[in-house]
């Protein structure tokens, strides 16, 4: 029995790498579908663990309570045709499964030695790529770029036209592209603030993607980390220098790019993507009330069915599953938050993952998204090495 169980946890981490694999290097045409058989692996694997260790109760309870619900609507919906819909929904149980195996295999002893040495590595494999994309040497950045962002016009744009380049890097697109190195970038303020040079770096491929939302967000998260450590400023003046400077400074980056520069502007707020949310917002708050409560299903072609590209994760929830959609998925975040007490490190670190999920979900897709959720979740299952570095140190190093 106990050799079954050990290939299970084995299986599951195996799906977990390949998951992690295809969602943060692999381009889409390339991708490994071995994946799909693992799942399994993963599922049980989760099981097992849940059934051993009650923490991670409330947690599963809040993805499962969802997915469940979007079953339910799917079937009343579009009857014996939601099985089509399948692994779209399933999505809502890979999470947990990610997160949870992340979780279990961060608490090993033999990882807390090498773990930082690992994610250095993924960061700067993943920063050599984005940087090749953007140096273009002789046209094969953006001959690289298509690989991963199959959209020829786009792409022609970005790189042809003065002040339009945004970086979209190993995603899809630029914004998807910005909320990973947020991540690595609330991973390394959390756990390793003295890692100065790699939080300068992925705050400049934040800047290069030029994703209004997730700069936005990266300012809330350096907010809220920096007030945890005022005390290091040893009178109000220097921390009023520090301020101005980094105010400065910021003015400047956002002036140099015209995206950015348009949230201060007031361009955004009349841009067509922007109106296109506020659109697509009243037309689904204006919807019956039935389904307005439920959602309508899976809505696998917006253009087709509702006339509009869907880019929000409040907006597709709310269309897809309803007001009870939105409170679940709500839950579900409340769930997350509770996991870990606030004033753990641990804590602190989901509650600025959170904040990123939130921002995010104004303007992109996050669990959603095959691969951003993948990217949320394998970050969230960091924490306990992260931690477990940082506490392991004297504390006067640590602030």
């Amino acid at each position: 029995m106990a050799s079954i169980v050990k290939f299970i946890k084995y299986g599951a981490v195996l799906y977990c790498l390949i998951s992690i694999l295809n969602a943060l290097v692999l381009p889409p045409a390339y991708e490994l579908n071995i994946d799909n058989y693992l799942f399994i692996f993963g599922f049980v694997n989760l099981a097992l663990v849940v059934f051993k260790k009650r923490e991670y109760t409330i947690l599963v309870i809040a993805f499962c309570l969802f997915f469940g619900w979007s079953l339910v609507v799917d079937f009343a919906k579009h009857g014996m045709d939601f099985k089509s819909n399948l692994p779209y929904m399933l999505y809502f149980l890979k999470w947990p499964v990610v997160l949870v195996t992340s979780l279990e295999v961060s608490k090993s002893v033999r990882w807390s030695e090498n773990y930082p040495k690992l994610i250095d590595g993924l960061f700067l494999t993943l920063l050599g790529i984005n940087l090749f994309m953007l140096l273009n040497l002789e046209g094969t950045g953006e001959s690289a770029q298509m690989l991963y962002s199959p959209k020829a016009y786009t792409n022609f744009i970005f790189y042809n036209e003065f002040g339009t380049f945004r970086l979209s890097g190993t995603q899809m697109n630029a914004n998807d592209n910005a909320i990973l190195f947020c991540c690595f970038y609330i991973y390394y303020l959390s756990f390793r603030p003295k890692a100065w040079h790699y939080l300068l770096l992925a705050l400049g491929i934040i800047i290069l993607t030029q994703s209004r939302t997730i700069f936005l967000v990266m300012l809330t998260v350096s907010g809220i980390s920096a007030m945890k450590h005022l005390k290091v400023f040893k009178n109000k003046k220097q921390l009023l220098l520090f301020l101005f400077g980094g105010l400065l400074v910021g003015i400047g980056i956002v002036f140099s790019f015209s995206n950015l520069r348009s949230m201060f502007t007031g361009d955004a707020l009349a841009s067509s993507s922007f109106m296109q949310r506020i659109t697509n917002l009243s037309n689904a708050l204006e919807t019956d009330g039935l389904t307005l409560v439920i959602g309508n299903g899976v809505i696998k072609n917006p253009l087709l069915e509702l006339g509009a590209y869907i880019d929000s994760e409040f907006i597709s929830v709310l269309l897809q599953y309803g007001l009870v959609g939105i409170l679940l998925w709500l839950a579900l975040i409340v769930a997350i938050n509770i996991h870990f007490r606030f004033k753990s490190v641990q804590g602190r670190y989901w509650f600025l993952i959170t904040v990123l999920i939130l921002g995010a979900s104004a303007t992109n897709y996050t669990f959603l998204h095959g691969s951003i959720g993948v990217i949320l979740t394998l970050f969230l299952g960091l924490s306990c090495l992260g931690s477990r570095e940082i506490e392991s140190k004297p504390q006067e190093k640590v602030q």
